[in-house]
């Protein structure tokens, strides 16, 4: 297996690459394209992606990245978490 190495960011972290990356990633979310993952909380369904909600969230990396059913599940329902909080968390996740 080759070794993984770092590499030096060539924008800076305000650049305007960045910025539109992250818009577009969240146009396509609300747009339900290319999405791999629905969450289901409270019997409210957002659709999502995988590598984004793992990349900005320990708690997503864990719970896509462990010998668990919802690394594999396309419909990962989600409790205790109201949909208000979970439709702001999701723009937080892909937004910053």
């Amino acid at each position: 297996m080759a070794e993984s190495t770092q590499v030096e960011p060539v924008y800076p972290a305000n650049s305007p690459y960045r910025w539109d990356m992250m818009q577009t990633l969240d146009k396509i979310r609300r747009e339900n394209l290319l999405s791999d993952v629905t969450l289901n909380v409270e019997g409210q369904t957002f659709a999502a992606h995988r590598c984004v909600l793992a990349a900005s969230s320990n708690f997503f990396y864990s719970l896509f990245t462990n010998d668990m059913k919802e690394k594999s599940a396309s419909i990962v329902s989600l409790e205790g978490i109201p949909v208000m909080v979970m439709d702001q968390l999701l723009s937080y996740l892909y937004m910053g």
